[in-house]
């Protein structure tokens, strides 16, 4: 089954919760809110110093159209306000 991109504005924002992050091959997957499951390289991810990300953790994102089919790109922790 082909995963298909959100038809969005191409500066619009997904959300999502990461499913696993492997630190030593650099990669992992995350779960939109509508259940696909995205490819995420750690040079992907937009934070300063070692880039990983944590199971159950809630990110934004853009979804783009990579290598194997729709990844997520400009990955940021979601941060509450609460």
């Amino acid at each position: 089954m082909k995963l298909q991109m959100e038809k969005k504005n191409k500066n619009s924002m997904s959300t999502g919760v990461v499913l696993s992050f492997d630190d030593e091959n650099g990669y992992g997957f995350i779960r939109t809110i509508d259940g696909q499951t995205l490819f995420v390289h750690h040079s992907a991810i937009r934070m300063e110093g070692f880039k990983t990300l944590n199971p159950g953790e809630k990110v934004i994102f853009e979804l783009v159209e990579g290598k194997r089919g729709v990844e997520a790109q400009n990955v940021n922790k979601y941060l509450d306000d609460e």
